[in-house]
């Protein structure tokens, strides 16, 4: 996406796509802790979260099974074990992986997002939201946009918001694009 767009009735801001890939990655990453697959090493977690997967996602899923097979029989072997930890995230984040926990049926990019909306700072709820739902032609409620604007502030203050994610257009003119910061 090359940039998610805010109209009012006086001027549209701009959120550019580099920029919306960093909210995205600001969700996923606040999530992974959650996870525990980094911090606690161990082949159970990987394990664990293999043995949710539905069946549908089984054929993308045999390799990391394997893999998993080959780093239960050389438990020594840390570069195997941090390359299926990888490999296993990378799939989580970018493809989501179709779960079934205590019979319901979950999607990892979804628990990703619920987990930041249920624990994160409001700032990162806000980033989660648009990162989850910018591309579906989110809205937010005039009298909710000053309240949106403030969390912005918070985030660009707190730091996990960059300057350059906002940029503004000017009102309802030609397409000129000027930095806020």
């Amino acid at each position: 996406m090359s940039r998610l767009y805010w109209h009012t009735p006086t001027r549209t801001a701009e959120l550019l796509g580099a920029e919306y890939a960093w909210l995205h990655n600001l969700a996923g990453g606040s999530a992974e802790a959650a996870w525990a697959l980094d911090r606690t090493g161990s082949l159970d977690r990987v394990e664990l979260i293999l043995g949710w997967v539905r069946a549908a996602d089984g054929d993308g899923i045999a390799d990391l099974r394997k893999l998993l097979a080959e780093a239960k029989a050389h438990p020594d072997d840390a570069a195997l074990r941090q390359r299926l930890v990888q490999t296993l995230q990378v799939r989580m984040r970018l493809s989501g992986l179709e779960l079934e926990v205590a019979g319901v049926r979950l999607n990892t990019g979804n628990v990703d997002l619920n987990t930041v909306l249920a624990v994160g700072s409001d700032p990162m709820r806000l980033a989660t939201k648009i990162a989850g739902w910018g591309s579906q032609h989110a809205f937010i409620e005039g009298p909710d946009r000053a309240w949106a604007a403030d969390l912005i502030d918070q985030g660009l203050a707190a730091g996990p918001f960059r300057k350059q994610l906002i940029s503004q257009a000017v009102p309802q003119g030609p397409k000129r694009t000027v930095e806020l910061g």
